[in-house]
């Protein structure tokens, strides 16, 4: 099982989508390394068809990876809004 993203994704700069649910990522050292996904719109770490990753017990993790994030639409298959 995947448990950690570190540098792995470095050179894909056109990824948009990506699902790392059902893995076994789970602590917060590996989002930071997302951040340097230009593209990156989309990500899941739950997923109802996988699972969840173990990241998602994490104390507001969505919070989280949001802010590490700021270029996410899409956020565990929902859309990410302003809404309080």
């Amino acid at each position: 099982a995947i448990s950690c993203v570190a540098d792995a994704l470095r050179c894909n700069d056109a990824l948009e989508d990506l699902n790392l649910s059902a893995t076994a990522i789970g602590n917060f050292k590996d989002i930071p390394s997302l951040a340097r996904l230009p593209q990156l719109t989309s990500l899941a770490l739950s997923d109802p068809h996988f699972g969840e990753s173990r990241v998602c017990s994490l104390c507001n993790y969505r919070t989280y990876l949001i802010f590490h994030l700021p270029r996410l639409a899409v956020l565990d298959t929902l859309a990410v809004t302003n809404d309080a």
